[in-house]
C-alpha cells in the first residue's frame, strides 16, 4: 500500500468463514484442554502493526499517521472490526480466559509516535477491542515492544488487565511500583542465562518474586526447553512465591504491607 488514502481499494480483509475452525477446536479439546489451566488466545497484530505491515515499514507507517490521519483512523477502525470478529470466533469455540493483542509502539529509546497520535488515532479503536474482549468475561493483555513507558497510563485507561513489555527497554519494577494497583505485568525470570547453575537459577527465581510479587498482579512466563531446568524453575517459583505471600499476609494482618 503506497498511499494510505487508497486502503479501501487495495486492502482485502479475510473472510473468516472460508476456513475450518471447528476441526482444530475439536482436536484441542481431545488432546490439549485441561480444565484447571488458563486458556490464552493470542489474537495477533492490531492497529499500528497492521499499518506497518501493509505500508511496508515503520517509517512509511509513521509518515502516513502524520500526513493522513483521517485515512489512518478509518483503517484502524476497520482493523478493530476485524479483530473483534476474531474475538467472537475464538470465544465461540474455546473456553478462553485470557486474550493477548500485539501492537508494537516503540523502539528501545522511545515510542514511535506521540501521545497526541495515541489520543487521536490509536486509543479509541484499541479500547474498542479491549472493551469487547472484556464484555466476554475474558481478561486482556497488551503485548508491545520498545520503551513505551509514556503510554502505560493510556493502556490502563483502555482497560488492559496485563502488560507484556520488554524488560531491557522498560524499567518494569518501577512501573510495577507505580501502577501495580491498576494493571498487572507478565514477566520473565530476571536475567536467566543458559549457563546458570541450579543455585543461580534458584537465586534468580527468588529475585523475580521479590521484584514483582508485592501486592500480586504479576505472573511469570517460563520458556525453558530443558525439562530439568524447567522443573527447577517451576518448583522454586511455586514454593518461594507461596512463602512470599504467606509472609505478606502475616504482615498485612499486623498492619505492615511488604514492599520489596
Amino acid at each position: 500500500l503506497e498511499d494510505v488514502t487508497e486502503w479501501e481499494k487495495v486492502i482485502k480483509f479475510p473472510d473468516l468463514a472460508r476456513w475450518d475452525w471447528k476441526g482444530p477446536a475439536e482436536r484441542f479439546f481431545k488432546t490439549e484442554y485441561r480444565p484447571g489451566r488458563v486458556v490464552q488466545v493470542v489474537v495477533g497484530m492490531c492497529c499500528t502493526e497492521q499499518l506497518v505491515s501493509v505500508m511496508g515499514g515503520y517509517a512509511e507507517a509513521m509518515l502516513a499517521m502524520a500526513t493522513e490521519p483521517e485515512a489512518v483512523r478509518d483503517f484502524f477502525d476497520r482493523v478493530a472490526d476485524h479483530v473483534i470478529s476474531l474475538v467472537d470466533l475464538f470465544c465461540s469455540l474455546y473456553p478462553v480466559n485470557l486474550m493477548t493483542i500485539h501492537d508494537d509502539w516503540g523502539t528501545e529509546k522511545d515510542t514511535f509516535f506521540s501521545p497526541q497520535m495515541m489520543e487521536q488515532l490509536v486509543f479509541e479503536p484499541t479500547k474498542r477491542i479491549l472493551d469487547h474482549i472484556k464484555s466476554k468475561g475474558v481478561y486482556c493483555m497488551i503485548h508491545t515492544c520498545g520503551n513505551i513507558t509514556r503510554f502505560v497510563p493510556y493502556m490502563i485507561e483502555m482497560g488492559a488487565d496485563f502488560l507484556q513489555i520488554q524488560r531491557r527497554a522498560v524499567d518494569i519494577p518501577a512501573l510495577k511500583e507505580k501502577y501495580g494497583d491498576k494493571i498487572g505485568f507478565n514477566v520473565m525470570i530476571e536475567d536467566l542465562q543458559p549457563q546458570d547453575t541450579p543455585e543461580e537459577i534458584i537465586g534468580k527465581v527468588r529475585r523475580t518474586v521479590d521484584l514483582y510479587g508485592a501486592g500480586g498482579g504479576a505472573f511469570v512466563s517460563l520458556t525453558e526447553s530443558d525439562p530439568q531446568r524447567l522443573w527447577l524453575e517451576v518448583s522454586e517459583l511455586y514454593a518461594y512465591s507461596r512463602q512470599f505471600y504467606d509472609e505478606e499476609r502475616e504482615k498485612a494482618k499486623k498492619g505492615v504491607f511488604a514492599r520489596r
